[in-house]
């Protein structure tokens, strides 16, 4: 989400939405989970997410802070905010094949492998046809062929 109020003011950035059964068993509630974050950590994100995910085994949430220069992890089980990895410009968010991995784009061209278990981000050397750099917005798919 984005919080567009002054910047003092701290707020969750990050929400789940859950389907959750109704006692009676008709029907299911619809249930929005706000995710706490450390103080430090929101205002890091400076009040903006741009993208995303969770990993390729459904344990991680990864969430682009492109204001913040950053990507932010929560456990998706227990929803335990775990850590941030610096990604200048941050933008698209998918997930790799390894667990806790994220394929990033950034607005400055970059594209990185993000591990929230090592916090590292390892860039992926690319070339374009033309030699310029380009940049990426937040819309990333990755798509793998086997």
């Amino acid at each position: 989400m984005q919080y567009e109020r002054p910047a003092g003011e701290l707020v969750p950035l990050v929400a789940l939405h859950r389907l959750v059964p109704t006692n009676s068993g008709d029907s299911d509630e619809n249930h929005l989970q706000l995710l706490i974050a450390p103080d430090a950590a929101l205002r890091a994100m400076r009040q903006y997410c741009g993208s995303i995910c969770i990993d390729a085994e459904q344990r991680i949430i990864a969430v682009s802070a492109p204001r913040g220069n950053l990507i932010a992890f929560w456990d998706l089980a227990t929803t335990d905010y775990l850590t941030s990895v610096k990604v200048l410009d941050s933008s698209g968010i998918a997930p790799a094949e390894e667990p806790g991995s994220f394929v990033a784009t950034s607005g400055n061209g970059e594209i990185v492998i993000v591990d929230s278990i090592s916090q590292t981000a390892t860039p992926i050397h690319q070339q374009f046809p033309d030699g310029n750099v380009g940049s990426w917005d937040n819309h990333l798919v990755v798509a793998s062929i086997h």
